[in-house]
């Protein structure tokens, strides 16, 4: 047996009494984190044209679009909540493997557990299965979509995923599977060179759009390649050219459980997952010092190489490159004492101070990382965050450190308390607190919850909900 089909197999027999408890409580932690940034980037200008679309568009009334008063058939709500989730760059994160998988499946997996009346614990149960196979696959793929050939990390891993969630809220059998795994591959897309503009949220969209229509084309007797992993110009192949290796898509499946180990990681501000140490070490340093950013002359991060091709905009014009700016979201640190989902406004995008510490935000190849292994990177988080960095005053002082793994790393979680206070900071102004709390009560309660549409409905606004 082929692995496309090992892969389809799997999906669709294992159900949620094969899951353990500690990997189905993972998987509700980064459902909190999920849902709550989702329904904070609804606010957000690319969510609200998205919401526009779908209104003018129109589409049967099937499942609701989280953060506003709206409910549109399922492709479109899965794309609508999509873009929702990966729109303020706060979503989770893998290294291992390459991927933000949450934001690109999250879309999928409320519309495809709405449409099909799916419990909670089905929800559960595709959930952790669609993050298991992006895992997998990444690794199929060799991590070469990302690091050579420049597709983004919510890209095609994340059409994959979707699919595989969408399967298994839709009940596909194998075969099924199969050819809605065929119809993702060829709609798996998503560029790093969007990085900083409107159209990034867009990948999340169009990941979960890919992902459910596939599933939807599939249940109707849509057929595709069924080796698509494995085929000479399938999809490992051409998004992992000579690192490809099909086999690894299915080899190991659930042993362990990615969501146990090696985890995943949940940001603890917004932007690239790898500069978080730096910002959690500036921070605690202003706290501990009582700076402000007008003390500081030079601030001096030494990176590896990859490091060096993430989030380039240096003076950022928009507050679309302002989440995508690494020199930024430390200026913005020492400036404000924090980089939250909430200080990314057209207040900070201008604000003098911050402005006039980017030009002494420098971010240089360090001669001891210059060097990378590239599979001991792909497999630590710790070795592509570790950093020299140094602070220079206005007073001659200097603090130099090195850093390598900040909060929301897989050896440093958020606790469930801190999530729940990372949900309301994320959905208070948006949604009431009491249908909020409700929504949270829901998630911590997933395995008990009879219809998943009880929770994406409470995650509307007004009409529609």
């Amino acid at each position: 047996m082929g692995p496309t089909k090992e892969l389809c197999r799997l999906v669709t027999s294992i159900s949620y009494q094969d899951l353990p408890a500690s990997v189905t409580e993972k998987a509700k932690d980064l459902l909190i984190n999920a849902v709550g940034i989702a329904v904070a980037g609804s606010t957000e200008d690319a969510s609200r044209k998205a919401v526009a679309l779908v209104k003018e568009v129109g589409g049967a009334p099937q499942c609701t679009v989280v953060g506003a008063g709206l409910k549109t058939s399922a492709p479109w709500a899965a794309f609508a909540n999509g873009v929702t989730a990966h729109a303020n760059d706060a979503d989770d994160s893998g290294v291992p493997p390459i991927i933000h998988p949450s934001a690109g499946v999250l879309g999928a997996l409320l519309a495809a557990g709405e449409l099909g009346h799916a419990s909670g614990k089905e929800l559960l149960t595709a959930y952790v299965l669609c993050m298991e196979s992006m895992a997998r696959l990444e690794r199929a793929a060799g991590h070469s979509h990302f690091m050579d050939l420049g597709f983004h990390a919510v890209g095609p891993v994340c059409h994959m995923g979707a699919a595989v969630a969408a399967a298994k809220l839709l009940r596909l059998d194998a075969a099924q599977a199969e050819h809605a795994l065929g119809l993702a591959a060829s709609t798996s897309s998503g560029i790093r060179a969007q990085a900083g503009s409107m159209s990034k949220p867009f990948h999340g969209g169009n990941a979960s759009l890919g992902g459910i229509m596939s599933a939807l084309l599939a249940k109707e007797g849509v057929t595709a390649v069924e080796d698509v992993l494995e085929h000479r110009w399938g999809w490992c192949k051409v998004f992992g050219q000579d690192g490809a290796n099909p086999g690894l898509a299915a080899q190991g499946f659930g042993d362990p459980w990615f969501m146990e180990k090696p985890g995943f990681i949940i940001k603890a501000t917004p932007g690239g997952t790898i500069a978080g140490p730096i910002v959690e070490w500036l921070t605690q340093l202003r706290a501990s010092e009582r700076l402000t950013g007008e003390d500081v002359v030079e601030v001096q991060a030494g990176v590896n190489p990859i490091f060096g091709t993430l989030m380039w905009h240096t003076m950022p014009q928009s507050l679309y490159q302002a989440k995508y700016s690494n020199p930024f979201r430390i200026a913005l640190v020492l400036a404000r004492g924090r980089a939250d989902i909430r200080d990314y406004t057209p207040d900070t995008l201008q604000d003098p101070t911050i402005r006039a510490l980017l030009p002494r935000i420098k971010l240089y190849i360090h001669p001891d990382l210059a060097n990378l292994d590239r599979a001991a990177a792909a497999a630590d988080p710790r070795v592509l965050s570790r950093s020299h960095v140094m602070v220079r005053l206005k007073d001659g002082r200097q603090f130099t450190a090195w850093v390598e793994t900040c909060k929301g790393y897989v050896d440093r979680p958020f606790t469930r308390a801190e999530l729940r206070d990372r949900f309301h900071n994320a959905t208070d102004g948006i949604l009431p607190r009491s249908k909020a709390t409700a929504a949270l009560q829901m998630l911590e309660d997933l395995d008990k919850v009879k219809d998943v549409g009880q929770l994406v409905t409470s995650l509307a606004t007004s009409a529609g909900s």
